[in-house]
């Protein structure tokens, strides 16, 4: 199925507001999905959207450079805090 660092940047590239279907490091999860079934398939979207607006103050609160190491270790703090999240969020969909 999916990894969280793969769910990780399916729900940032919905918070972008990009297509994850159309990024290039998301091919083997896409193809993965479109394996699904439309029911399962629906509640991958809905867990998609539903994460990418429960953790928009999270994805905000990204360092918007990284010029520092204090910048880079907030950054990855941040990106553990919201795996974490995710980890426990899509449980079913999760290797």
């Amino acid at each position: 199925m999916f990894n969280v660092t793969s769910v990780f940047n399916i729900v940032l590239a919905k918070h972008l507001e990009l297509d994850w279907e159309d990024q290039d490091n998301l091919d083997d999860e896409f193809d993965t999905y479109q394996k699904m079934s439309l029911s399962k398939q629906k509640k991958f979207d809905s867990l998609v959207k539903k994460a990418a607006i429960i953790y928009k103050s999270d994805f905000e609160s990204f360092p918007k450079h990284h010029r520092t190491k204090l910048d880079v270790k907030i950054h990855d703090e941040i990106q553990l805090e919201i795996s974490d999240k995710l980890e426990r969020d899509f449980q079913g969909f999760l290797n």
